[in-house]
Formats: C-alpha cells, structure tokens, sequence
C-alpha cells in the first residue's frame, strides 16, 4: 500500500496571543518598554556601580571637565528623580554642548583654543572635597571632531587636562564613590546598528 502523506502541524497562535504581539510592537508600547529598561538601568547605575547613599549629594557629569550632553536631559532628570528618591539631599549637573565646541573648534583663533574656564575643575573640586558621588554619563559623537585638524584638537585637549590635572590623582585614591556609564544615543545607535530604522535605533541600542 502506498504510504500516505502525513501533513506537519503547524502551530498557530491564539487571537489573544496575535492580539498581544501586535500591542507589544505599536509606538506607545515600544515607548512603554524604553521606560521600564531605562528605569532598570538606572537602578543598577544608583545601587550596584555607583552604590549612592542616603544624605549624599550627587554630581553628574560627562568627563573630568566636560559637562553632560545636553540630549540627555531626559535621562539626567530620571536619575536625578530616582537619586532624590534614595535620599540624595542635591543632585548638580554640570551641562555641556558638543556642537557647540565643534564649532569653536573649526571656527575659532587658534591661539585661543589654548584657554578653558576654571570653574568646571573647580565645581567637581568642591564636590570631590566633601566625598560626594560622582557620575559621568557618556554618549559621545564618535564622528564629532572627524575632520577638524588633529593639532587644534591636540592644543584643545591639552588645555582641559591641565584643568582636570590635580583631580585625576583625588578620583585614583577613591576619595568618593564615582562611575562613568554609557547611555544609548542616535550616533552610536547608527554605528553599531546601522540596519536597523532610525526610529527603533536607540531603543534597541539600550
């Protein structure tokens, strides 16, 4: 007898499992989900790497000098909402502006790119001095400077450092709690996941 043909059984999903799937993948659930991990994050950014105690101030940061992205407001403020919520008596923000620093870096003297403020060094002395804890958040343009002479980069950087010099050796003694995190952002979301859309990039970059 010829053998009959048995058809594979094709596992089909309930209404109530399309349905779901297809509520997990509109904007606003999308949204819903970004919320959620960068809440997670911040936890572990707070309790586990940074460990913030209760009646500590905070200072967030970029680097040694620089000041944070201005793009990363919103998360600035969740963190500085969860950082209140664990008992930080005054979370501070030294803000930055990359395009703007491009600019005095194509555009500017070059004489002129051999000064930096003083005051930035001296807001993270004043809170290096009493042990508050230190977080620099990082979402650099890794494509920012491309292009722009490599020696007013070098006199630039050079006068940061010289800045930043005496508080290298205070953050090395781990006279305070400190810790440097990376947060997603369009630049790097394009470079590590270009063939993704830009509208789920960064989400899918966290």
């Amino acid at each position: 007898m010829p053998k009959r043909k048995v058809k594979p059984v094709v596992s089909r999903k309930s209404k109530t499992q399309r349905g779901a799937q297809r509520r997990s993948s509109t904007p606003a659930a999308r949204g819903r989900n970004l919320l959620a991990m960068q809440k997670k994050y911040i936890d572990v950014i707070l309790d586990v790497g940074l460990n913030l105690q209760p009646g500590q101030r905070l200072l967030i940061v970029n680097n040694m000098i620089q000041g944070v992205d201005l793009s990363l407001a919103p998360f600035v403020r969740m963190v500085a909402e969860a950082a209140y919520r664990r008992g930080c008596p005054f979370v501070d923000v030294v803000w930055g502006d990359p395009l703007l620093e491009k600019v005095r870096l194509q555009a500017a003297p070059g004489d002129s790119l051999k000064q930096y403020p003083a005051w930035p060094s001296a807001a993270r002395r004043e809170h290096v001095a009493t042990a508050d804890a230190y977080l620099a958040l990082r979402a650099d343009n890794p494509d920012l400077l491309a292009g722009i002479d490599a020696t007013r980069i070098g006199v630039y950087l050079e006068a940061i450092r010289e800045h930043g010099k005496d508080l290298i050796p205070i953050m090395s003694r781990n006279h305070a709690n400190w810790l440097v995190a990376t947060v997603s952002s369009p630049h790097w979301a394009a470079k590590v996941l270009p063939s993704v859309s830009d509208e789920r990039r960064v989400a899918a970059l966290w």
